[in-house]
């Protein structure tokens, strides 16, 4: 899960609903620690002040990016039969604009 300050009431609702039915909740968060660490199994924090008017999100991506890399070298090969699972879903779904659907959809409307 993913809830920096600001916390969101529907991610917290959501992370809870997992929680109780078994899922392993792992949380990036901020270093206030959204409420959702009070139930999570991993809590990673990360400081998102800055001198601008606005939190910033780098020091997380980065957090994000050696998760990602540590999970991959972990699952060895089998990262790549998980992620093409993933894609399907992401296809079925039609979650962005270029899935094979709507990418044809877009290519009949320009030349029509």
């Amino acid at each position: 899960m993913f809830d920096y300050r600001r916390y969101q009431t529907d991610v917290v609702r959501f992370a809870s609903a997992a929680h109780a039915r078994g899922v392993h909740v792992i949380l990036f968060t901020d270093q206030w620690a959204s409420p959702i660490a009070a139930f999570a199994d991993v809590v990673i924090t990360a400081p998102t002040a800055t001198s601008s008017p606005f939190d910033t999100l780098v020091t997380p991506l980065l957090q994000v990016e050696a998760v990602a890399v540590g999970v991959a070298e972990r699952l060895g090969a089998d990262w790549r039969s998980r992620a093409a699972l993933l894609e399907e879903v992401r296809n079925d779904y039609k979650i962005t604009m270029d899935t094979p659907s709507s990418h044809s959809k877009r290519k009949r409307q320009r030349k029509g």
